[in-house]
C-alpha cells in the first residue's frame, strides 16, 4: 500500500458520520493510525454530525477539523480548503436529491481549478447500479440496468462525475455488515424481527422474505472491517482511477445471512429453529446481486 502522500495535502470526507464511513474512520485510526499523518488537514463533513460514532482520540487528532453542513453552505467548506495543493475527496454522502449533490461536485470541481488545487474525487456508488445480475458476477464493465429508484440515482451521478472530473475513482460497493450494521443497514428488519420474537420467549423463530421460494435472493456481504480495509487500500493507491467493484466476491443466500446474524448477534439462541417465509417480490426487488471482485487488490 502507498501511503507516502504529501504534506499540503486536505482529505474531505462527506457523511462522515453516517454507518459505513464512521466504522471506516475508525477502523483506520485503530489498524493503520499513520494514514492520517499524511495529510495537513482532515475535514469529517455531516449536516448532522454524529461524533459519538467516532473513536475520541481519533476526534483529538490535531489535524482532524470537524464541520457541520449539507453541502448547500459551500463557503464554510471552501474556506478550510482554499489553502492546500491537493485534495482527496471521499463522497460518503447521500443527499437523496440529485439536483443538489449534482450542483455540489461541479462547484467543487470549478473551485478547485479556480485555485489550482489537484483533486481526486473517490464516489461510493452501489451494487444497484447494476440490476439484475442473472447469473455469475457483475464486472465494472457490465451494462448498468438498474431495477430502483436508489440505484438509478446512483447511475446518474456516475456519469455525471465521469464526464466533469479528470481525477475520480468510483466505488460500486455491495452489502457491508457488521458491528451492529444489521441492526441500521438494508437487513435491519431481520435483525428486529428476531430479537422481538427472543425477547417474546418464543421458541421458533421466523422470517419472511421478498421471494417466491427458497434461496432465491443471492447476494454477496462483505463484512465491515474487510470493506474499510479494501476502501483504504484503494484510496492510498494515487493512480487508482476508474471504476471498482468492492465486494466478497461470495454469493450467499439470504437465508444463510439470517443464520449468521443469530451465530453472530443472538449466539446463545442459536440452537432454535429458525423458519422462512416468502411472501413475493415487490417493485424494484432484485433477486441476484453478485459483484465480481477481479480488480481488487
Amino acid at each position: 500500500m502507498n501511503l507516502s502522500l504529501k504534506q499540503n495535502k486536505v482529505l474531505l470526507i462527506t457523511g462522515a458520520t453516517g454507518y459505513l464511513s464512521a466504522n471506516f474512520l475508525n477502523y483506520v485510526f485503530i489498524n493503520k493510525p499513520d494514514f492520517f499523518s499524511g495529510f495537513t488537514k482532515v475535514i469529517l463533513l455531516d449536516r448532522t454530525l454524529k461524533n459519538l460514532r467516532l473513536e475520541k482520540q481519533l476526534m483529538e487528532l490535531d489535524n482532524i477539523v470537524s464541520l457541520e453542513s449539507d453541502l448547500s453552505d459551500l463557503n464554510s467548506i471552501y474556506r478550510e480548503l482554499e489553502a492546500f495543493s491537493e485534495l482527496l475527496v471521499c463522497h460518503f454522502a447521500y443527499l437523496r436529491d440529485l439536483d443538489q449533490e449534482q450542483n455540489f461536485l461541479k462547484s467543487l470541481n470549478s473551485f478547485s481549478k479556480e485555485n489550482s488545487i489537484d483533486l481526486k474525487l473517490v464516489f461510493l456508488s452501489s451494487a444497484a447500479v447494476y440490476g439484475e445480475v442473472e447469473q455469475g458476477f457483475a464486472c465494472e464493465d457490465d451494462a448498468l440496468q438498474p431495477l430502483s429508484a436508489y440505484g438509478e440515482y446512483k447511475k446518474s451521478l456516475e456519469e455525471f462525475i465521469v464526464n466533469i472530473f479528470s481525477k475520480f475513482l468510483i466505488v460500486r460497493f455491495a452489502n457491508p455488515y457488521g458491528k451492529e450494521f444489521t441492526k441500521v443497514g438494508v437487513y435491519r428488519h431481520f435483525f428486529e424481527a428476531l430479537e422481538q420474537q427472543i425477547q417474546s420467549g418464543e421458541e421458533r423463530l421466523s422470517l419472511n422474505i421478498n421471494a417466491e421460494k427458497e434461496a432465491e435472493i443471492i447476494r454477496d456481504f462483505v463484512y465491515i472491517d474487510e470493506f474499510s480495509e479494501k476502501f483504504l487500500n484503494f484510496i492510498s493507491q494515487n493512480d487508482l482511477i476508474g471504476i471498482i467493484n468492492l465486494s466478497s466476491g461470495q454469493a450467499k443466500s439470504l437465508e444463510d445471512f439470517a443464520k449468521e446474524i443469530i451465530s453472530n448477534e443472538f449466539k446463545e439462541h442459536s440452537n432454535k429453529k429458525l423458519e422462512f417465509s416468502y411472501r413475493g417480490y415487490a417493485e424494484g426487488d432484485i433477486k441476484r446481486s453478485v459483484l465480481s471482485t477481479s480488480k481488487q487488490s
